[in-house]
């Protein structure tokens, strides 16, 4: 059996490998004491996903809360379930966060539930969106809705 000195000094080898490969791409650098280490990367914040003017086809308080979403819809606008999502109603103007649950695919039927069903009610007109961080900017995949939550066109510009 190894020995666990022989283990950490591996460990720790390869961790300054690692490193020194960091510094020499210009990824990470050393303060002048040479004893912190920064990286140079900048993640931003951007927008992944977004489901633009589906219609709330039903509100439940008694529920523990969420967005409920067709799992087709969930795949065209890649997003998962659990997912932290931004839904923001274009008929109130009301604003919040929440997860998403996967629905049955193919119905068209998006349900919020919970508390948030105080704020945005069956029958309100909704944008959810999903971000992602990222060093470059993305395309994000935007899909807009008729009254039915069809599909009515797959862009990839923000809207």
């Amino acid at each position: 059996m190894r020995e666990i000195k022989e283990i950490a000094s591996e460990l720790r080898d390869e961790a300054l490998l690692r490193v020194t490969r960091a510094i020499a791409e210009g990824l990470l650098w050393l303060d002048s004491v040479g004893l912190r280490v920064f990286a140079s990367a900048m993640f931003r914040e951007v927008l992944k996903s977004k489901l633009h003017r589906a219609m709330i086809t039903d509100a439940n308080v008694d529920y523990a809360g969420s967005i409920e979403i067709p799992s087709d819809l969930m795949g065209a606008a890649d997003l998962w379930a659990g997912e932290k999502v931004l839904v923001a109603s274009i008929t109130t103007g009301a604003r919040l966060e929440t997860y998403v649950l996967e629905g049955q695919p193919g119905t068209g039927k998006i349900l919020i539930n919970g508390g948030a069903a105080h704020l945005i009610k069956a029958g309100e007109r909704v944008a959810v969106m999903a971000f992602a961080l990222s060093e470059t900017p993305m395309q994000p995949k935007i899909l807009l809705f008729d009254e039915n939550n069809q599909v009515i066109d797959g862009a990839s510009n923000p809207c």
